[in-house]
């Protein structure tokens, strides 16, 4: 029997605890059922790795949640049962590393595949700059069989004190890597040199050529589309280009990006979801308030002077960053002398290369080449028949995209928009993929809201119908975005959440209704 469409689709996995904010997941099951927030309905209730305190409580997690629908596109074949069973065998081959960072967890999907072509049991390397071990299958395997507690802890303290040896080679001798194969380390690589042991012939690498498996295009788009909606084909050819640049060397650079589309269809928030799951640093440029360094304001330099000080002094990081210029169309427009300029600034900016970044008494050097840059703006020109250009316009047929109108509604001139090979048209959100923004997106002030009412105050908390499209019709008339609709939604709670505080323990249920948009004393508490 064919399975319902809306079905949900996870991979259970065993929560391994390798130290006290590290952890592996092993996949040991799919589970077929629904999810709501951070919690997966089936025969049992699972939690998501969503909150750090899952990973400390739980001893199974569901991640990996796909509908059948998305199943079938991923893997272009409509048989729902052995769509099912192949994409179990698929992630077996993957475990999750799971480290809490700031009280957030950063994930990483590692292949257990890679590691067993070298016939070795851990492997230490160097992920996003943090120490991580990853275990072979065959480790997997004698941890998973051990039936003992005390055994299975002393395995883990085991770990524990190798990954704390790793960490001081990192530091001593810039260690980037070590294996270990049957309790012997063979291999040791570092940043300069390759130290050899007995009995090993080992074979320099150069560590900018190697692909980093703790991050994927599917597993980007995954981690977008939890966030932002509508746009399903242009995360892929976004998600795509930035995934090349992320593995990409100076040898190859990065390839610019431009997203078009109007005011809240999630263009800022992608980019900073992206940031977010490759663990790279993210800074935004108003792009129209740029000026030529030397000039009072703020400059390209600067900002990226700004980008240094955010990695703490670390170029080397800062050089990988995510750079967003915003409003990218509006200095496309502007014909002040003062901005041509600034164009050419850019130019010089995207295409890759060093730039002088004074400070104060000294300069230093700072390489554009391997920084992720995207532009970003509503080049309301580049879509057709427009109606609305904002958060209300809620059809997508109203505009079609038109890449031939860059050049022709001239915002710059020919010789720098060739430079962005990648443009993405982002066409405003259906009424659909609005609310579905305020109920399902992970940065839904509303569904974050809501968890802490329950969990804090045993409260649940409730948008009516009205109320979202009240509050979908007020954005569409002022053309906000999806952080002001947030921002809105928090002026509203503001009377709630004195009551709740002021009367402990003496509700339920909060609801807000049509009522409440038009008086915010008009609220249920109950």
């Amino acid at each position: 029997m064919e399975k319902n469409t809306s079905t949900e689709i996870g991979i259970k996995y065993k929560v391994i605890p390798i130290k006290q904010t590290e952890f592996i997941l092993i996949p040991t099951a799919v589970v077929e059922g629904y999810s709501v927030g951070d919690i997966f309905y089936s025969d049992q209730i699972y939690r998501t790795a969503t909150y750090p305190e899952q990973l400390t409580k739980e001893d199974y997690l569901i991640e990996n949640i796909h509908n059948i629908e998305d199943l079938k596109k991923i893997y272009d074949y409509p048989e729902a049962n052995f769509l099912i069973d192949y994409f179990f065998c698929e992630e077996q081959d993957y475990f999750l590393y799971l480290q809490i960072k700031e009280n957030k967890i950063v994930s990483h999907k590692l292949s257990t595949k890679i590691f067993s072509s070298q016939n070795s049991k851990e492997t230490y390397l160097k992920l996003q700059d943090q120490p991580a071990l990853v275990l072979n299958q065959d480790a997997l395997s004698k941890l998973l069989s051990i039936t003992d507690l005390e055994k299975i802890k002393k395995e883990l303290e085991r770990y524990n004190h190798s990954l704390a040896y790793f960490k001081s080679l990192t530091e001593s001798d810039a260690a980037t890597k070590v294996v270990v194969e049957n309790g012997t380390i063979s291999l040791i690589e570092t940043d300069a040199r390759i130290i050899e042991t007995p009995n090993v012939v080992v074979t320099k690498t150069n560590a900018q050529n190697v692909v980093d498996s703790s991050v994927s295009v599917t597993g980007l788009v995954k981690y977008i589309s939890e966030r932002v909606f509508g746009h399903d084909k242009e995360l892929k050819l976004l998600a795509a280009t930035i995934i090349m640049n992320y593995n990409s060397t100076p040898e190859f650079g990065t390839e610019p990006i431009l997203i078009a589309g109007p005011t809240g269809t999630g263009k800022t928030e992608t980019i900073k979801a992206a940031s977010a799951y490759l663990n790279v640093p993210f800074i935004e440029i108003n792009t129209p308030d740029l000026v030529p360094q030397g000039i009072r304001g703020a400059s390209l330099e600067s900002y990226l002077n700004s980008l240094k000080t955010l990695c703490n002094g670390d170029l080397t990081r800062a050089e990988k960053a995510f750079v967003y210029l915003d409003e990218f169309d509006k200095l496309g427009k502007s014909d002040l002398d003062i901005k041509t300029s600034v164009k050419e600034i850019l130019l010089k900016f995207l295409e890759g290369g060093p730039f002088i970044v004074d400070e104060r008494l000294s300069s230093y050097t700072f390489n554009t080449t391997m920084l992720n840059k995207i532009c970003s703006g509503a080049f309301q020109e580049l879509f057709e028949k427009p109606k609305k250009i904002g958060f209300g316009a809620t059809e997508q047929s109203d505009m079609q995209f038109s890449r031939q109108k860059i050049t022709d509604a001239e915002y710059y001139g020919k010789e720098l928009v060739t430079r962005i090979s990648c443009i993405i048209p982002y066409l405003p959100l259906t009424r659909e993929e609005q609310k579905r923004v305020i109920l399902e997106s992970k940065i839904s002030k509303y569904l974050q809201k809501k968890k802490r009412y329950k969990k804090q105050f045993n409260i649940d908390f409730i948008l009516e119908d009205d109320f979202i499209d009240g509050l979908l019709d007020q954005l569409a008339k002022s053309d906000q975005s999806m952080r002001d609709l947030n921002n809105r939604l928090l002026e509203y709670l503001a009377l709630p959440e004195y009551e709740i505080l002021a009367n402990p323990q003496s509700y339920k249920r909060l609801i807000l209704t049509r009522d409440t948009l038009d008086n915010p004393n008009k609220f249920k508490l109950m």
